[in-house]
């Protein structure tokens, strides 16, 4: 009797472990998927760029949607359901807009970087209060929303918006991010043999384009720097959803 209970509350704190981690998997992809939305929006309704780049709106979209079905599993709390209703209003009238009428195009981008920096700052107010050990997938998670900042800081910088429109990283915090992703990557590559192949691939695809995240005059918004830095986040992603199962 007394080992049946024991087993009983072993699986129940298991349970509710799981349950913990998959909350805060969740509320961590509030960040980094918002922050995809962003930038690939900054890509695809991009004035100064001659033509719109599709994979960057399917991108857009395949960001919102996983954005709207976490809310869901996170049980609609407000106001983190309203920014993403919000974001979705925004994300239909830019669509919308044609091509014509580009210059429409920023303030609108620029509200819809404040709901995201809205729903960051909420996600991040949650996951303090859930508190986090410093386990394999909350270092993957730390690893995916540096590379998150630093991709949308860049994408937003190369931005065709007005002065002072955009206050974007100062050179001391990129460096900053580039050096914890970067040594945080190769630490868990020499520790985790069972992740280092997927993870060297992340840290190569961030090598490629990291001179480019680094400029302090970035080129003009980049589907090259999307490309890689977004298959690298999504995948840092993935790796922490599954070692926290």
């Amino acid at each position: 009797m007394r080992l049946g209970a024991l087993l009983l509350l072993g699986w129940l704190y298991a349970m509710n472990a799981g349950a913990d981690e998959q909350v805060q998997q969740h509320l961590h992809e509030l960040r980094t998927r918002s922050s995809l939305l962003c930038s690939s929006a900054l890509l695809y309704f991009n004035p100064a760029l001659e033509a719109q780049d599709s994979r960057a709106l399917a991108s857009s979209y395949d960001s919102l949607n996983l954005l709207a079905t976490r809310v869901v599993q996170l049980g609609q709390p407000e106001p983190v359901a309203a920014h993403l209703r919000d974001m979705q209003r925004l994300f239909k009238d830019l669509e919308c807009l044609p091509r014509q009428q580009a210059e429409q195009y920023p303030p609108l981008l620029l509200r819809l970087l404040r709901l995201q920096r809205e729903m960051e700052v909420w996600a991040e107010q949650q996951l303090a209060e859930e508190g986090a050990a410093a386990t394999t997938a909350q270092l993957l998670r730390q690893r995916s929303r540096d590379m998150a900042r630093l991709l949308l800081d860049y994408q937003a910088r190369s931005y065709p918006f007005l002065d002072g429109e955009y206050q974007g990283l100062a050179q001391a915090e990129r460096q900053a991010l580039d050096q914890g992703l970067q040594q945080g990557l190769r630490q868990m590559q020499n520790t985790d043999a069972a992740q280092a192949e997927a993870l060297g691939r992340v840290h190569q695809g961030y090598r490629f384009v990291r001179s480019q995240i680094l400029a302090n005059r970035p080129r003009e918004s980049s589907g090259g720097v999307e490309f890689y830095l977004a298959r690298g986040i999504v995948d840092l992603d993935e790796l922490a959803a599954q070692v926290g199962e």
